[in-house]
């Protein structure tokens, strides 16, 4: 494991989160210098995504698990995996008839992950057909099982969508053997990546924030990984991802010292939200079961400056024993 100089881990923000935007550190007269910082996902405790600005070093923690399924700006839907594990598990039923009792699929569906319908990393692919040639719109009205982390189970079935005056889906959420429920509209606001939709309340809750407020998050998630023959085998990724609505972007330079990297390589940056992911680490697998962060630096360009980061530890507590509890340094680049 990479070993740094410790410079002095610093607090967590206060609770007045200044936006990225508001950024007066820097950048300004004076030359940037080497920053140290540290994140505490620790996903087999307390489990936070931790949303960072580096402009500002503000930080927010927010227990990952208060949201089930969310909806973004394109009306793409993705279902919180950010567990040790499932996560939340989508099960697609080919089924349209709401008001059938489905009591069977917590029995069945999800007894273990190769029970779980994946054909590809999107178990909601379909819900929403779009027709380029003449624009129409057309839903499956398909079923979808859910089953949360606390091992509820809903039902939920999504039956219109509109981007006109602000996005929004228009949904039926019900307990497996429920009947008649009424429909409900869950709106996403514009100042935010998603709308993050909590199914036991069946209410859009605060998770993230606000869009111009954060670059990065670090988190625990699932990675879909094809293990060949059609099948595929969920598995736990720590990750960091960038903030692609607020147009960040970002690439790695593998085995580099973070002295070395001086200049930028305009053409590399990509807006891909796992640019950085969990190339930064490496797993020994059975039978050390070790995690290591690697001699690798992250590039990211923000609107208020590009700077150089290096994941430095894993482990983190007092015995060591938080996972993804990390520190890391970062500076910013002239």
């Amino acid at each position: 494991m990479t070993i740094m100089r410790i410079l002095g881990v610093l607090t967590i923000a206060t609770a007045l989160f200044v936006g990225c935007d508001d950024a007066t550190g820097p950048g300004g007269a004076l030359p940037p210098i080497t920053q140290v910082d540290s994140v505490k996902v620790d996903y087999k405790g307390e489990n936070n995504a931790v949303f960072y600005c580096l402009s500002t070093k503000n930080k927010i923690s927010i227990p990952h698990d208060v949201w089930d399924i969310a909806v973004d700006g394109n009306l793409n839907l993705v279902s919180n995996s950010g567990d040790y594990g499932i996560g939340v598990a989508v099960f697609p039923t080919n089924l349209t008839d709401f008001d059938l009792d489905f009591s069977t699929y917590a029995d069945s569906a999800f007894d273990g992950s190769t029970n779980l319908s994946f054909t590809d990393n999107d178990p909601f692919e379909g819900w929403m057909i779009y027709d380029s040639v003449s624009h129409d719109i057309t839903y499956s009205n398909e079923v979808f099982i859910i089953q949360t982390e606390d091992r509820s189970f809903y039902k939920v079935q999504f039956t219109r969508a509109t981007m006109i005056t602000g996005v929004s889906i228009t949904a039926k959420i019900d307990a497996l053997n429920g009947t008649g429920a009424a429909e409900a509209i869950f709106t996403k606001d514009s100042d935010y990546d998603r709308g993050y939709i909590d199914l036991g309340s069946e209410a859009v809750v605060a998770f993230a924030p606000r869009t111009t407020e954060w670059d990065l998050k670090f988190a625990r998630g699932n990675q879909l990984i094809d293990v060949g023959g059609g099948n595929y085998m969920v598995h736990g990724m720590s990750a960091i991802s960038i903030n692609t609505t607020d147009n960040i972007k970002a690439y790695i330079l593998e085995e580099t010292n973070f002295e070395d990297v001086t200049s930028i390589e305009s053409t590399s940056f990509s807006g891909e939200v796992n640019v950085i992911g969990n190339k930064w680490y490496t797993f020994s697998g059975q039978p050390d079961m070790i995690f290591t962060c690697d001699n690798d630096v992250s590039v990211i360009k923000t609107d208020a400056g590009t700077y150089k980061l290096q994941m430095s530890t894993f482990y983190g507590g007092a015995d060591g024993d938080e996972f993804f509890s990390s520190i890391f340094e970062f500076k910013e680049m002239e």
